[in-house]
């Protein structure tokens, strides 16, 4: 018997993700990657009520409710009819839980029965789906606002959190996890002298071919300015060369942060570069 789980911290009040995770309130989530339509075939949230799902892929599933905790905001569910799945026997409930008033974490999981394939590797293809689909939440949930004179404060921190985790993976030689960490799902990297970047493969692809000659990246933050779910960052880096006897690499940039779900993340970087030398120490 195989089995499987996600799990995922959201910056929103558990009313607000149980809107979209509940037994109805996914419809609202079609056509947002993991299935393109949803089919009420019981009016009532209840046990026994069924629907059916077209997933993106044009396979279509049939789920029965097996119980629901509305007040506790969760329920579980049966797979009655699985189509041309390669499994059976698929039982799965989803959690939604209170993190305090504005945050919640959300928890699903399944356990199932391999036909033609191997647990672990359906496993990891449902949890690379539901993935997708809590990513699809976050997309529709809205950015949450640090009251009055505290949302520069606090998103000029959000900030500098995600330009330390920027620099630990450039140190780490990880481009995958950096690009993951820092961007978008659909980045934009504005170069002097080169095409604009677009999408993580794009960038990532870049940052591996830095990563060949550079070993670390500081940044500095200069100013960050913000408006609603939008961020506007200038700074300056510091680009340290594998090769000891090379000079660092002066770096000013300008970046749009964009909030979605409670997560800041970079989506236009533009960025232009000398070998100038430093003529004051870093962070002065």
């Amino acid at each position: 018997m195989g089995k499987a789980r996600v799990v995922r911290r959201f910056d929103a009040p558990a009313e607000q993700v149980w809107a979209l995770l509940s037994w109805r309130g996914m419809a609202r989530l079609a056509g947002e990657g993991l299935f393109e339509a949803v089919r009420f075939e019981s009016e009532d949230s209840v046990a026994g009520a069924t629907k059916s799902l077209r997933l993106a892929s044009g396979l279509v599933l049939r789920e029965r409710l097996e119980w629901i905790d509305e007040p506790g905001f969760g329920y579980g569910y049966r797979i009655v009819d699985g189509g041309a799945l390669p499994i059976t026997d698929y039982v799965g409930s989803v959690r939604v839980t209170r993190a305090g008033p504005d945050a919640c974490t959300v928890l699903i999981r399944n356990h199932f029965a391999g036909l033609d394939v191997a647990d672990d590797i359906w496993a990891a293809e449902w949890e690379s789906m539901e993935t997708g689909l809590l990513d699809a939440i976050a997309a529709l949930l809205p950015c949450p606002e640090t009251p009055g004179a505290e949302v520069k404060d606090s998103i000029a921190a959000i900030v500098r959190s995600r330009s330390d985790r920027f620099e630990a993976d450039f140190a780490a030689g990880d481009a995958t996890a950096l690009v993951a960490n820092y961007y978008v799902e659909t980045p934009r990297v504005i170069m002097p002298g080169a095409a604009m970047l677009e999408g993580r493969a794009a960038v990532e692809a870049m940052f591996a071919g830095l990563m060949q000659d550079f070993g670390s990246c500081r940044l500095r933050q200069i100013d960050v300015s913000c408006s609603g779910d939008l961020a506007h960052e200038l700074g300056e880096a510091t680009v340290s060369p594998r090769d000891p006897a090379a000079s660092p690499l002066a770096v000013r940039y300008s970046i749009v942060w964009t909030c979605t779900g409670g997560d800041w993340r970079v989506a236009t970087d533009f960025f232009a570069w000398d070998y100038l030398g430093l003529d004051r120490p870093y962070g002065s």
